[in-house]
């Protein structure tokens, strides 16, 4: 064909097109404002999010290549960020619902803690919560128990006491967990996971494992001896 009036246009079918990374897992623990959107093939640091619950220095992510996928979260390639502030004590609770599916009853726990160091900044809430046998939290936040401005020298085991009524229990639950929440205003927010009980959805006993405590890459063992010194200083004190 010939003419001033020709012309052609180039059309391409079954094509993706390639773009960023999602933001990394909030497992990880890192800064929420670092490595949000990493471009295909490309790398990053993330900081430690900034808090005294938090240890660690950075943590290296990596967008695979012609990624086109984008929910696609990076991929860890080295360095770590761990929770080190859990509360000291988690009492057993007594299900006390009979009916398949909810879950009732009372639970105690200690305040919050840093391997013994009761003054703990930026946590203003204890979030309670189902998780599964891997520890991560599932279904809606059962309930939310404010710090307050009372202190603590020691491990005070019950210094907390919530009455659970008519709670649902989610599908794969086979733990309780009482995790922080952080100081909105310091950009914290909901740390991930957090100590944790054995849930059985009947009205027996819980079992009362060693609390455990997650890390921005697989489970670790929490420092349990520092809490149970904490724990028995305290029971002398008050005695």
């Amino acid at each position: 064909l010939t003419g001033v009036e020709c012309s052609g246009t180039i059309s391409f079918a079954g094509c993706d097109v390639i773009v960023p990374c999602a933001p990394p897992d909030l497992s990880y623990l890192t800064n929420r404002s670092q490595c949000q959107s990493i471009r295909d093939g490309g790398e990053c640091n993330a900081s430690c999010i900034d808090t005294f619950c938090i240890s660690g220095a950075e943590v290296r992510f990596q967008c695979p290549e012609n990624n086109t996928d984008t929910s696609r979260r990076p991929d860890h390639i080295s360095g770590q960020c761990s929770l080190v502030c859990e509360v000291c004590n988690l009492d057993r609770l007594i299900d006390t619902d009979s009916r398949p599916g909810w879950a009732a009853g009372t639970l105690r726990f200690g305040p919050v803690h840093n391997h013994g160091q009761m003054v703990v900044p930026d946590v203003d809430a204890y979030r309670i919560q189902f998780a599964d046998d891997c520890g991560n939290l599932i279904g809606d936040v059962v309930h939310i128990e404010p710090v307050g401005a009372r202190t603590f020298d020691c491990c005070l085991a019950d210094a907390y006491t919530v009455e659970l009524r008519d709670v649902p229990v989610p599908d794969g639950a086979s733990q309780l967990a009482v995790a922080l929440h952080g100081a909105i205003a310091q950009g914290i927010g909901d740390f991930p996971f957090g100590a944790m009980v054995q849930f059985e959805d009947v009205a027996l006993n819980f079992t009362t494992p060693e609390p455990r405590v997650r890390t921005s890459g697989a489970p670790r063992p929490s420092p349990a001896l520092g809490a149970l010194a904490v724990v028995l200083g305290c029971e002398l004190l008050i005695a």
